[in-house]
């Protein structure tokens, strides 16, 4: 996939601008995610896709990842953590990137194969019975919907989440999307 935050190209399989972007469904959107292949987690039958990490592009500085080196802003994700993705994009923000959203699944799979990776077990997590992985001293946290095993979200919790979490078995309290 190429990007070019001159000319706001994207060919997540459209090959067209933002522009295009802003006139897809949320359905058209989510193919051309799709068209991105998915992380699967050694040992696991759960998946990372790119439609899930897209998103949840703004989670991606929890993860290490630089927006700037990828054509996106930290206004770029905070316009998608306040309105949604493809708000965002019909809003004319920036369209994540393949090498973002790929980028991203790489850090998910690496963080949930992590050998200093809690595995929980089945939690709630918004409202969701997931299966979660948490790095205790990082307080970051990765989870799967346990009926698909499809990623569902992962961020670094703040130390009351974390405590909660750990006291509670259950994350979702001041949810930043």
């Amino acid at each position: 996939m190429e990007y070019s935050s001159s000319n706001q190209r994207s060919s997540l399989g459209l090959g067209d601008t933002n522009d295009v972007f802003k006139k897809l469904s949320q359905t058209q959107i989510k193919n051309a995610y799709s068209q991105i292949p998915s992380f699967s987690v050694e040992g696991t039958n759960q998946s990372i896709t790119a439609w899930l990490v897209a998103k949840h592009a703004h989670h991606g500085p929890d993860f290490g990842l630089d927006p700037d080196k990828y054509g996106l802003t930290q206004g770029d994700l905070d316009s998608i953590a306040k309105n949604g993705l493809i708000n965002h994009i019909r809003f004319g923000g920036a369209v994540p990137n393949e090498q973002y959203v790929q980028a991203l699944q790489k850090r998910w799979k690496t963080f949930a194969e992590h050998k200093n990776v809690r595995n929980c077990g089945i939690q709630t997590v918004i409202g969701e019975q997931c299966h979660v992985f948490k790095h205790d001293r990082t307080r970051i946290f990765l989870s799967f919907k346990e009926d698909s095993g499809e990623s569902f979200t992962g961020y670094q919790l703040n130390k009351q989440q974390s405590l909660d979490h750990n006291k509670y078995g259950i994350i979702g309290n001041d949810y930043k999307n």
